[in-house]
């Protein structure tokens, strides 16, 4: 038998307040999560099927988990956590199918990504089954667009014919990127990191709950070559953020591969005038 599926909200308080939350801003946000399920719950059955029940409530963490038990007898259902998450996962990829997706949902993801490094640092949805989303000012900006979208009523087809006009790809990729990864809050579920590149500085955003303790430690403040889901906007040729999957240590001080032929393409001063064509 399967294990049943447990739906986990945290949040996460404001350096200023000693990283305490405030208990109206978490009020707040478990509404918004819970008015989310609700959403979730009638969107994949038709109606509302099942109660959510709290198998933990921590006020240190400010973490409220729970389950969803059927509340109707009949056929079993299909689980709303299950459209829950499905539902969170496309808006934070910003994929076509989350237009599609209920305006009541799309706006409860708004409310819960709202006020973040205002009112609290940022959140976090987890679930038992190794499912983690960062709700920071990056899901916020993409569920405010998707709600932009739905309000405005643009099908799916639309989007999607939208993107392919525009200049510039927008959507996810699997890649790989050379910098130094730099950390930025590693607290809860999905740590989040700075990655600055080799070439030219620049600087990505990185969610790297991927790696393990060991390996994550060992890659802060190393060159390394990242690899990962890259999240792109037709705006910018470089990723707005990246989901590191693995990342392989580069040495400390590696040469240009382009160092062992320097001179060797030196044209000699004394070339034939009938050589020079080339």
């Amino acid at each position: 038998m399967a294990e049943r599926l447990e739906l986990t909200l945290t949040i996460h308080g404001l350096d200023g307040f000693n990283q305490d939350v405030d208990g109206e801003v978490f009020a707040r946000k478990l509404a918004a999560f819970m008015r989310g399920l609700a959403a979730a719950d009638k969107a994949a059955n038709g109606k509302r099927r099942y109660k959510f029940l709290i198998t933990n409530l921590s006020r240190n963490t400010a973490t409220a988990s729970l389950r969803e038990q059927v509340s109707v007898k009949g056929v079993q259902p299909d689980s709303g956590f299950r459209y829950f998450v499905s539902a969170v996962e496309s808006i934070y990829k910003n994929t076509p199918q989350a237009r599609s997706l209920p305006e009541s949902f799309i706006k409860q993801m708004v409310s819960l990504g709202r006020g973040v490094e205002r009112d609290f640092a940022f959140g976090e949805i987890k679930t038992n089954a190794n499912f983690a989303i960062r709700i920071d000012d990056f899901f916020a900006a993409r569920a405010e667009a998707v709600l932009d979208d739905v309000s405005d009523e643009i099908s799916v087809l639309e989007i999607e014919e939208h993107t392919r006009n525009q200049q510039g790809f927008s959507g996810v990729s699997l890649t790989s990127y050379d910098g130094v990864l730099k950390a930025v809050d590693l607290r809860g579920t999905t740590q989040k990191a700075t990655l600055v590149l080799t070439a030219g500085g620049e600087q990505i955003d990185c969610v790297v709950n991927a790696l393990n303790v060991d390996k994550l430690r060992e890659a802060l403040d190393r060159r390394v070559l990242a690899y990962g889901m890259a999240h792109y906007e037709k705006t910018s040729g470089l990723p707005v953020r990246l989901d590191i999957k693995n990342v392989r240590l580069l040495p400390k001080r590696a040469a240009s591969n382009l160092a062992k032929w320097r001179g060797q393409f030196k044209i000699p001063d004394n070339v034939l005038e009938e050589e020079a064509w080339w």
